[in-house]
Parts: C-alpha cells; sequence; structure tokens
C-alpha cells in the first residue's frame, strides 16, 4: 500500500461526500468504487470519521492552493478578492445541501469545517489586508457567514447567483470605500499638522 493510494481514497471520499452527504457516504460503496477491501482503508483511516475529516482537509488545501493561484494574478488587489470570494461562494455551494446541513450534528467535522474556514479567513487577510486584520477578519466572518447560511438555506432561498450578484460587490464596495475614506483622513490628518 502506497501514499498514492491514501490520495485516490480521499479523492473519491471527496466526491461521495459532496454527492450524498455524511450520513449518504458509505464505506461499503467506497470500497466497490475504489476497488479495494475496507482493510485498505483501515490501514490509512481508524474510523470512517477520521476519513471525513481528512477529505474535509484535502478540500480546504485545494481551496487554499487556488486562492493562492488568484492572489499571484495580475489583477488589482480588489479584482484578487473578488475572484477569491467568488471561488468560495461557489465551492459552498457546490458541496450537497445535505452535507451542509450534516456538519451542524457532526462535533468533530464540524470543527474541521470551522479550522478550515479559520485558515480561509487567515490567508484573506494576510494576503488582501496586511496591517488591518481585525476590522476585515470581521467583515470576511460575517461575509462568509452569510456565504454558508445562504448555501445552507436558512436565509430563505438565497441563491448562488445572489450572493455573486449583490453580497459580494457590496462587501467589495465596502472595503474600497473604507479605504479610501481612511486614506482621505490620513491625508487631512497629515495636512493638518504641517
Amino acid at each position: 500500500m502506497n501514499y498514492n493510494e491514501k490520495d485516490r481514497i480521499i479523492a473519491t471520499t471527496v466526491h461521495e461526500l459532496k454527492a450524498q452527504g455524511i450520513k449518504g457516504t458509505n464505506l461499503d460503496e467506497l470500497v466497490r468504487k475504489l476497488g479495494v477491501s475496507k482493510k485498505t482503508i483501515y490501514h490509512f483511516f481508524n474510523t470512517k470519521e477520521d476519513l471525513l475529516v481528512a477529505a474535509i482537509d484535502h478540500e480546504f488545501k485545494n481551496n487554499l492552493f487556488d486562492l493562492k493561484i488568484i492572489a499571484g494574478m495580475k489583477m488589482s488587489r480588489y479584482e484578487k478578492l473578488g475572484s477569491s470570494l467568488l471561488l468560495i461562494s461557489q465551492r459552498l455551494y457546490e458541496a450537497s445541501y445535505q452535507v451542509k446541513k450534516e456538519l451542524s450534528s457532526h462535533t468533530l467535522l464540524h470543527r474541521e469545517f470551522s479550522k478550515g474556514v479559520e485558515r480561509v479567513i487567515d490567508h484573506l487577510v494576510a494576503t488582501y489586508f496586511p496591517g488591518r486584520a481585525e476590522e476585515d477578519r470581521i467583515l470576511l466572518l460575517s461575509l462568509i457567514d452569510v456565504m454558508i447560511k445562504g448555501a445552507i438555506h436558512e436565509m430563505g432561498p438565497t441563491t448562488e447567483k445572489h450572493i455573486r450578484e449583490h453580497v459580494i460587490p457590496f462587501y467589495l464596495q465596502a472595503w474600497e470605500t473604507r479605504e479610501a475614506v481612511s486614506r482621505t483622513g490620513l491625508a487631512t490628518n497629515n495636512m493638518r499638522h504641517v
């Protein structure tokens, strides 16, 4: 057994998790799709829950990799931030409704998901708001909370299109306005000392 096998098990689990939800992700089905024995799965993971934690961690690592690619693109800071937020929204909405609803009842998986969200927010703050971390962290937390609640239908029928066309632009405009006001205020303060 090699670690490519482990990666293949995790990738298949991610696919099943997105399609079937937590309860619907069945080890027997994974064994059938992978063409391996349960013993092979248990060689790498002690429990189904350990496998699901690894799948969630894997997805967040992939998301961070993609966010780092966006950060390296030749666009303005707010264009890159907007693209990053659109990617996050897309990924939240593409997971099955079932898995998103089931997360809240699984303490360990919910904790892993929350840690992944924190890593994403840490990346966004460090990349796009260096030196202004706390206020922007709070805004990012509220925006991602809106995205998550929209994706699990806690806010009624909030569609990804609504998030993409209205909510994200609203937050981007708020950040740009706040930055412009901050620069203007700084310039005004500097003029007073002349």
